[in-house]
Parts: structure tokens; sequence; C-alpha cells
């Protein structure tokens, strides 16, 4: 008994370990699956993260190349939402999707530099 808690013990410790030091890169599921322009900004969604609701990356060019300003999530997200399936951009709004049965759309908005969730659409016949 005393054998198996201890290969138990680790094995998850060099999975702990193992995700700790894994790079964002190598960790990400569906990274680039759905992509938006506008505004000198590109929008990366990442809404096949298996361990996360998913994620809207936002980069800028500068004069080093891509560099990113931010990484948006829903303020109510929970785990396999898959938010960032879908987006669409202009100007200053950002609509960001999830996957099939989620039901919403969310909205952010543009304040000067920075990116902020300004609320959400659902069906009006709560579907």
């Amino acid at each position: 008994m005393r054998w198996i808690v201890k290969k138990f013990l680790g094995c998850f410790v060099l999975i702990t370990v193992f995700f700790a030091f894994t790079t964002p890169a190598h960790a990400q599921s569906g990274y680039g699956a759905s992509v938006a322009v506008g505004n000198d900004e590109v929008f990366v969604g990442e809404s096949g993260n298996v361990i996360s609701s998913g994620f809207v990356y936002v980069y800028r060019q500068t004069a080093n190349g891509w560099r990113e300003i931010a990484k948006l999530k829903a303020a109510d997200a929970a785990d396999r939402d898959r938010f960032g399936r879908s987006m669409f951009v202009d100007d200053d709004l950002l609509l960001v999707g999830g996957g099939i049965g989620v039901g919403k759309v969310y909205v952010f908005q543009r304040d000067a530099e920075e990116w902020m969730e300004a609320g959400s659409i659902v069906p009006t016949d709560g579907a």
C-alpha cells in the first residue's frame, strides 16, 4: 500500500511540475481558431482550452514586432464556456461569442487603451 501511495504522489508531483513550467503556448488548445482585426490590433481567440473558459488575446504591433497588450476573459466565466470561439470587431467595440449552449455574446468596449467588458447580449426568449 505504501508503494502505491508513493507512486501516486510521485506521478502527481511530476505532472504538477510539468504544468507549472510549461509555457502557455504548449498548454493552450484552440489558440487561433478565431481571429479578428481592427484598429491596428489583432484579436486571437483561444476557445478550446480544457482547463479554463477560454480567452481572447489582444496584440498590437510595435517596433519590435507584435506585443500582447491584453488577455480578455468573461466576468462570469465558467470552465469549457469556449469564450472566444467567434469574434467581431468594429472600431472600439468587440463582440465575443462562446460555444454552443452558452447562449450569450459578450460586449467589450475600448476605453482609451484598455478593453473592458461592457455587458452581454442574450436572446429575449431565454433560449
